[in-house]
């Protein structure tokens, strides 16, 4: 008997270790890793200080945007989902995404996040559209919006609005605009106009992308890895302000932010994927839109203990945005930071 205890003991120890070493590890309150940075007239000055030797990057860019107030995610078990996962796709669940979502998030200086069922969706949405200006995001990663926002009928509904006064919506998981989820089902709506100014949207005929998006400066100074471009968008049929980023099969690509009113949509291409959480932590914790112009070329370097510089880039055209993250492809901390 006291052996088994010992034993029980000895294990309920390791867990306890295990769990207080990746706080250690990958908690950026531990003070392992910091970031700043500053604009005074044409000067950014940053400074990156890490525990041990790491990479670093600084993507400062002109931005029409500035930093997010809040993050919605939708998430509710109670209502059906619509996601595909094309073949050949390293399909995770949407709540395995979400809870890895929120972790890398946490890590790049997002803590302002709020997992929301359909009905606080629609309650929280209505909020912001009888308010003032909207600087939050919102993630969907059912592949089909709830009821309480979308109906598929009208560009008056609740999204819409909300895009409109400022909202950043992050798509994942299927085509947008096709599917309503209902307390009863899914029911198909197939309006992707209502989200773009045309036909444009990938229904899923190809997938895997071998190409780097054409001048796109982005896929690099992010990290990004995912190369998926099923429910994609083909930028080029845009008539508004967009952004591709990532990777292309030479028509779609696997990420397109596009302006929508005082808003933004963003897409992702293919299924769920860790890969494609990755990109969409990094997509959002940048703050990079549908306007945004890379300053020069980015900075990458290697730090151990403290880094820092500062540089002489010009008067930006709306928004200054700087974001700064360690560790290269695998994100150990970052922070953005934005200057009017």
């Amino acid at each position: 008997m006291n052996h088994k205890r010992t034993v029980v003991v000895i294990s309920a120890l390791m867990i306890v270790l295990v769990i207080v070493g990746e706080i250690a590890v990958y908690g950026p309150w531990d003070g392992r890793y910091s970031t700043d940075a500053s604009f005074d007239g044409n000067i950014l000055t940053y400074s990156v200080h890490a525990g041990g030797s790491k990479e670093y990057s600084v993507i400062v860019s002109d931005n029409g945007i500035g930093q997010m107030d809040e993050l919605y995610i939708y998430y509710d078990r109670s209502y059906p989902s619509a996601l595909n996962d094309p073949a050949g796709a390293p399909g995770v669940t949407q709540e395995a995404y979400v809870g890895s979502l929120m972790n890398s998030l946490r890590l790049r200086g997002m803590t302002d996040i709020k997992i929301l069922n359909a009905h606080e969706l629609g309650d929280s949405i209505a909020d912001d559209i009888a308010g003032t200006t909207i600087s939050k995001g919102l993630v969907v990663l059912s592949g089909a919006f709830p009821d309480t926002v979308y109906t598929g009928i009208a560009d008056d509904e609740p999204i819409f609005k909300w895009l409109d006064g400022g909202g950043r919506l992050y798509w994942a998981g299927n085509i947008i605009g096709k599917y309503v989820a209902e307390k009863g089902g899914i029911r198909e709506a197939d309006d992707q106009e209502l989200f773009f100014t045309a036909d444009c949207l990938n229904m899923g005929e190809s997938n895997i992308a071998n190409l780097p998006v054409a001048d796109d400066p982005y896929r690099s100074a992010l990290s990004l890895v995912n190369n998926r471009v099923a429910f994609g968008l083909n930028a080029s049929m845009l008539t508004v302000r967009n952004l591709a980023v990532g990777y292309s099969d030479g028509i779609y690509a696997s990420i397109v932010l596009t302006e929508y009113g005082n808003g933004m949509v963003c897409v992702f291409g293919g299924g769920l994927s860790y890969e494609q959480q990755n990109d969409m932590a990094q997509v959002i914790a940048s703050n990079i839109c549908h306007s945004s112009a890379l300053i020069g070329s980015p900075m990458k370097s290697i730090v151990k203990g403290s880094a820092g510089s500062s540089i002489d880039i010009g008067v930006p055209t709306s928004i200054l945005s700087v974001y700064i993250y360690i560790g290269g492809s695998f994100p150990v901390y970052g922070q953005s930071y934005s200057f009017v």
